[in-house]
């Protein structure tokens, strides 16, 4: 059917038109998922609320234990993202995630993770949620593992 590259074939010219028709319809369908990914939100008047359940500041927790992270989050009209990192005494990220938020007025997170400890060690974790107006809300704190 196709089998030669002929621009003066009729099969050519039909391809070429029928092609066309599908590259705009597919372009515009891209533009919409382009325009629409961050809609515009209502100002809200309060930056986000955070409250962190777990890890309790200043705890010592057994090294082979899991760690329940645990945190809850609301904004007055809206949150736009979140980001939870876990370091270490040097400063190296041990585990970092970033949970979907965006759109959501309240969110609550609980995960488990396991870390490899080898001695007493300090930990900080931070925890930062952000509204579509720029407010913020962030908590650091330490806890021990042994």
């Amino acid at each position: 059917m196709f089998n030669t590259y002929n621009p003066q074939s009729k099969n050519f010219f039909f391809l070429c038109m029928y092609t066309s028709k599908l590259l705009i319809p597919c372009c515009i369908v891209l533009a919409v998922f382009f325009f629409a990914s961050c809609h515009k939100h209502t100002k809200g008047v309060e930056s986000p609320t955070l409250i962190v359940h777990s890890p309790i500041p200043d705890s010592i927790y057994n090294a082979s234990d899991s760690l329940l992270i645990a945190w809850s989050a609301s904004d007055d009209v809206d949150l736009h993202e979140a980001i939870v990192e876990l370091s270490d005494e040097g400063g190296n990220i041990v585990f970092a995630d970033y949970p979907y938020v965006h759109g959501k007025q309240t969110f609550s997170y609980n995960k488990k993770i396991k870390i490899a400890v080898v001695a007493k060690q300090s930990f900080g974790i931070r925890i930062r949620v952000e509204d579509h107006d720029g407010g913020s809300a962030e908590v650091l704190s330490v806890f021990f593992m042994e």
